[in-house]
């Protein structure tokens, strides 16, 4: 099985990936992290956790786009405990 390759659009969407975390405070978002490929077209954005009692967490933020588009649009959202 191959990996997915990275679609650009979506991995420069940080900005949108980050606004999408509505759950917690500004404040509590920390760094960008990361960008994978997770499938064509579908990317998953990783910042740090902020949030007291959360220490190495991190926010997930899985984005989208149809073919052809420039339009990204966020999946999910989500917190996970660090690897």
């Amino acid at each position: 099985m191959r990996s997915a390759k990275l679609d650009q659009v979506c991995a420069a969407a940080v900005d949108l990936a980050r606004a999408a975390i509505t759950e917690v405070d500004a404040a509590e978002i920390g760094a960008h992290l990361d960008v994978v490929a997770e499938g064509e077209r579908l990317v998953t954005h990783y910042f740090a956790c902020e949030m007291p009692g959360y220490r190495g967490w991190r926010w997930a933020v899985t984005v989208t786009r149809v073919s052809r588009s420039k339009h990204v649009t966020v999946c999910e959202t989500v917190l996970l405990p660090g690897p």
